[in-house]
């Protein structure tokens, strides 16, 4: 995490973590910046841990590319989009 720089932002660089939970810093995702990704960006908790991510939306959007290993990330998030909606409306 030391090791990332500011001028990467929006330059195409992106790094991820993985342990008992996945992290995935990207500075651009799917030819979208960060400052159009900002309004959905939300703080969860998780494991009493205030954590800042996108929300379903935002996150679909990063997954919307031409690359075959984002399809089932793309069906994933669909399917919980779908349900939280169907949720919302009951």
């Amino acid at each position: 995490m030391q090791d990332l720089r500011p001028e990467w932002m929006d330059k195409g660089f992106s790094t991820a973590l993985e342990s008992e939970i996945y992290v995935d810093l990207l500075y651009v995702a799917a030819s979208t910046s960060f400052d159009e990704l900002r309004k959905h960006i939300q703080t969860i908790v998780y494991q009493g841990v205030p954590v800042v991510t996108l929300d379903v939306d935002g996150l679909l959007i990063t997954k919307r590319t031409t690359r075959e290993s984002d399809v089932p990330d793309r069906i994933r998030l669909e399917r919980l989009r779908n349900a939280q909606r169907a949720g919302k409306n009951s």
